[in-house]
């Protein structure tokens, strides 16, 4: 989309539906900007007048293509994980921004992934809400709960020989142990299941860990890019890449990348250094300024 250059106010990184409803009920003037990838790197762009969206655009980085409008903002809502820049505006920049962006204009509310609920909801819709959210992410990274089979291997592999291990293989021997059973025996001594916090930690953990790879990576191919380019005058623009230990610090740090480019141009011709630029911008999503 066209839109007005302005101050970024901040980052947030998170589900896109949460993000977006904070600035629904603010009554935001501005814009954000959504980083994410599924299929390729993707850049988002959404308008916002008094809390409403108005209008809305995905650009995918390496097929050159893009879904505007109603499309593009309910594919925004099924992220899970995207990382968000928020840039305000007066009333009247969003309001020239809307007219320069009619192709993008939003005319269908959204749906959600999870039906909104009433302000006081009731417990059984909040669990049913939670179960959904999580069973999503859960499908999404392949994570399954340990079965009552894998426990108790685990169980039997801990303890070896012991009263224990004895009790379980009477057990077995005598008949399959029912789910009752299995609780008294784990309960017996002091062996938990784990629990909904535990799985929702190792989710976590595996997105952490998975961002943090393809972070390192993304570094690493920048670091490459520009050293292949410019060679030695790139020392100072490998040192600000290498700076970064995450991708919002790397978005924060773009115009201080730019201009140790741009400060090359009495060693180096300005066209290649534009193309630079452009591969840099095309890597990250995002324009350097």
């Amino acid at each position: 989309m066209i839109l007005p250059k302005t101050k970024l106010e901040k980052i947030e990184k998170g589900k896109f539906e949460k993000i977006v409803d904070t600035l629904v009920s603010s009554k935001y003037n501005g814009y954000i900007k959504v980083a994410f990838k599924k299929s390729e790197l993707c850049s988002g762009e959404v308008l916002f007048g008094s809390g409403k969206i108005l209008a809305a655009e995905i650009m995918r980085i390496k097929s050159k293509s893009s879904v505007y409008g109603d499309a593009a903002i309910s594919e925004l809502f099924t992220l899970d994980n995207c990382i968000v820049e928020i840039y305000p505006l007066d009333s009247e920049q969003v309001k020239k921004a809307l007219e320069m962006n009619q192709i993008a204009i939003v005319k269908v509310e959204p749906k959600r992934i999870v039906e909104e609920v009433s302000s006081t909801p009731d417990t059984t819709t909040v669990e049913r809400a939670q179960k959904i959210d999580r069973e999503q992410i859960m499908n999404k990274y392949g994570i399954t709960p340990p079965s009552n089979g894998e426990i108790k291997k685990i169980i039997q592999n801990s303890i070896g020989n012991s009263e224990l291990a004895l009790e379980i293989e009477e057990s077995l021997k005598a008949s399959k142990p029912t789910n009752e059973e299995q609780e008294k025996i784990l309960k017996k001594y002091g062996i938990k299941k784990p629990n909904e916090e535990e799985i929702e930690f190792l989710i976590s953990s595996a997105l952490g860990a998975e961002e943090e790879v393809d972070f390192n990576k993304l570094k690493k191919e920048l670091i490459e890019l520009v050293t292949s380019k410019i060679g030695k005058p790139s020392k100072k623009t490998v040192s600000i890449i290498e700076s970064c230990n995450s991708y919002e610090e790397l978005l924060e740090k773009r115009e201080e990348l730019e201009k140790s480019l741009r400060s090359l141009v009495m060693f180096i011709p300005r066209e290649k250094i534009n193309m630079l630029i452009a591969e840099i911008e095309e890597k990250i999503g995002r324009k350097l300024s």
